[in-house]
């Protein structure tokens, strides 16, 4: 009989396992895929199967990521495009809370072309309008790699993040560059990310990142700053973060960004008492990352409703 502490092990291995077969299958699917010519239904339906080893049910969806599939296809509010868009998601930003929660906006591009490297700061951040996680980080103007940097926005440029994980909302947002204002980073933790779950303009649980690029990890916790029992990357580590002081503010900007929306996750930084709005995330990991232990994907998926009409509609059409 194996102890509790061996149970863990395994079941730690066993995540590993499972998440280093979604990484790579991810990758797979989105450059060499035989199915990627397959309408969304059909691409969600095989890949789930890949990746769970079971079919969705897309008529009677109960876990987290069997949902997020089916608010993938059935939930087309036009007005997530905007939210996922990193340079137009400004606009509604300030329109529903202000412009005091947004970082400073240095500059927008349509091509590397329109960048003047000379006239920027010695420090700050460019991202695209319609990746996810492209990213050029610039601590010092001097050490920056001008050419690579030119080389890798060229590239995301032509890139359609909705053709890995048909995360529509990506579809038709207009490939841009953006630059803004760099947040200084704590030395060990990196720049901690805040990212408040919503379910129905309700926050629920804040997904707590730190070492983003070094040693990523996260923990979850509730609106009371109770630490909770699963996650989407294995509890390896006993670092735990005090209740910032700001916490309610940062749930109150949560709400209101999240409102009317099934699910959506509004990502916030908190760096020197300061609030810094981040993201909207429809689709955590594509949807197809699964909470740790796994019996929470069920838990966690209790909590989106999803409009019973059209379940049914749907049902009769499978």
């Amino acid at each position: 009989m194996l102890d509790d502490n061996e149970k863990n092990w395994i079941n730690n291995l066993n995540y590993k396992i499972q998440l280093r077969n979604y990484r790579f299958l991810k990758n797979f699917t989105h450059k060499v895929s035989p199915y990627s010519f397959l309408d969304d239904r059909f691409f969600l339906q095989y890949k789930f199967l890949q990746l769970f080893g079971k079919k969705i049910k897309l008529g009677n969806p109960k876990s987290f990521n069997e949902k997020l599939q089916w608010l993938k296809l059935f939930d087309r509010n036009p007005l997530y495009t905007q939210l996922v868009d990193k340079f137009s998601v400004r606009a509604y930003v300030r329109k529903k809370i202000g412009d005091m929660y947004l970082n400073e906006l240095l500059d927008v591009y349509i091509s590397v072309k329109d960048i003047k490297w000379n006239e920027l700061p010695n420090q700050f951040v460019m991202k695209t309008t319609h990746g996810c996680g492209q990213n050029i980080i610039c601590y010092n103007k001097k050490d920056l790699n001008t050419k690579q940097a030119i080389i890798n926005l060229s590239h995301w440029l032509g890139e359609n993040n909705y053709e890995r994980s048909r995360e529509w909302p990506y579809k038709n947002v207009e490939p841009r560059i953006i630059c803004e204002k760099y947040i200084p980073w704590d030395p060990q933790l990196g720049l901690v990310d805040y990212k408040v779950y919503c379910f129905d303009g309700t926050p629920t649980f804040i997904d707590v990142h730190y070492g983003r690029y070094t040693i990523h990890k996260s923990i979850f916790y509730n609106t009371n700053w109770e630490r909770q029992p699963f996650g989407l990357i294995p509890k390896e580590t006993e670092l735990d973060f005090r209740r910032p002081k700001k916490l309610p503010e940062m749930l109150s900007i949560a709400q209101s960004l999240s409102e009317g929306i099934p699910f959506c996750r509004i990502d916030l930084y908190y760096v020197d008492e300061k609030i810094y709005f981040g993201e909207v995330t429809f689709f955590p990991g594509g949807g197809f990352l699964p909470f740790h232990p796994f019996k929470y994907n069920k838990v966690i998926g209790e909590l989106i409703e999803l409009p019973e009409r059209k379940l049914r509609l749907i049902l009769c059409n499978l």
